[in-house]
């Protein structure tokens, strides 16, 4: 009996982007895909810096990032999970990043 909605259909708009959340994660890895980092890590990390968020909208937007491939989800306990970058959530993060850029060299440009 499932009604058809996505995650994106149902509750309130992202509050930020899921390059957000591949950033933080990427920071935590050092740049390195093959790390894995917890879902308490990544919050912490976001706190740090200046985003405001629960740390059930952190595992949510976690499993969103996992249903879109962009992530993925080691269970270690039924309590603590490990996530890991994917290579398409690898490369969404460049096209993020290249996105910041562009929009930061329209900003100097319209000044």
């Amino acid at each position: 009996m499932e009604s058809g909605d996505t995650s994106e259909q149902v509750g309130r708009p992202a509050k930020y982007s899921d390059g957000v959340y591949l950033e933080a994660m990427s920071d935590l890895a050092e740049g390195d895909p093959d790390l894995v980092t917890s879902a308490a890590n990544i919050h912490t990390r976001l706190i740090e810096r200046d985003k405001e968020i629960t740390r059930r909208a952190v595992y949510n937007r976690l499993y969103s990032l996992r249903e879109k491939g962009l992530v993925e989800c080691r269970e270690i306990s039924p309590e603590f999970h490990k996530w890991k970058i994917t290579e398409a959530g690898a490369e969404a993060l460049e096209e993020a990043r290249r996105e910041d850029e562009e929009d930061d060299e329209e900003g100097e440009n319209d000044e």
